[in-house]
Formats: structure tokens, sequence, C-alpha cells
């Protein structure tokens, strides 16, 4: 009974801390940009904080905004645990991305190793 009473416990406290879908509705800006690979290193160069910017909206569209590149990807985003199917029509172009809201922000890796650390604007 005791372990039960425990695990129904620690059952509410998850949801009550679990971050909501609307955690990451904001404008989003990249404390850093990494890949594990050598490889990648010297691509990193220019990737310091604020290289990256994204805009996820309540309405399920979002803005990708590169600085360092002077890129930007728009489109409709969709939310399934915890991955962001992001899909840009123009680029007619879908990428499945990991995610996990941290303190003190977002962490987004890709199917191809990158991985994105964000902090929320005006936070």
């Amino acid at each position: 009974m005791k372990r039960r009473a425990l695990f129904a416990a620690a059952a509410v406290l998850f949801l009550w801390c679990a971050p909501s879908q609307s955690d990451l509705y904001g404008t989003w800006v990249s404390r850093s940009v990494a890949h594990p690979a050598p490889f990648f290193k010297d691509a990193m160069t220019g990737r310091g904080p604020g290289a990256v910017e994204l805009t996820l909206r309540p309405d399920g569209t979002f803005l990708w905004r590169d600085n360092a590149d002077n890129l930007e990807f728009a489109g409709s985003y969709t939310i399934e645990k915890n991955a962001l199917t992001l899909t840009d029509p123009r680029e007619r172009e879908t990428v499945r991305v990991k995610y996990a809201l941290k303190k003190p922000g977002l962490v987004i890796e890709t199917p191809d190793g990158f991985v994105f650390s964000f902090r929320k604007e005006g936070k």
C-alpha cells in the first residue's frame, strides 16, 4: 500500500512539474550550437549566442531564423511527445527533431546530430 501511495504521489508531482505544450510558445534565441563530431568543428565558427532564433506560435506555425547564414525557414509544426516536426512548404522539406525543456531553456537535437541550446527571449 505504501508503495502504491508513493507511486501516485510521484505521478502527481511529475504531471504538476511536467512542461505543457504552451511552454514551447514564444521566441527562443540560441545559446550554443554543437555537434559531437570533430568534422563539424569549423562549421560551428560564428555559431555563438544569438546565431539562431526559433519562434513557435500557438497557431502551429514557426519561423527559424539563422542569423549566421542569413537564412529563414517558415511553415507549420506539430508536437508529439518529445519531438517537433517542422514543415517548410516552400522548401518542400519536413524535419523531425527531438526536444527537451530543460532549465534554463530548450534543447533541440536534429537527426544529423546537431544540438541547439536555446533560452526564451526576454528571460
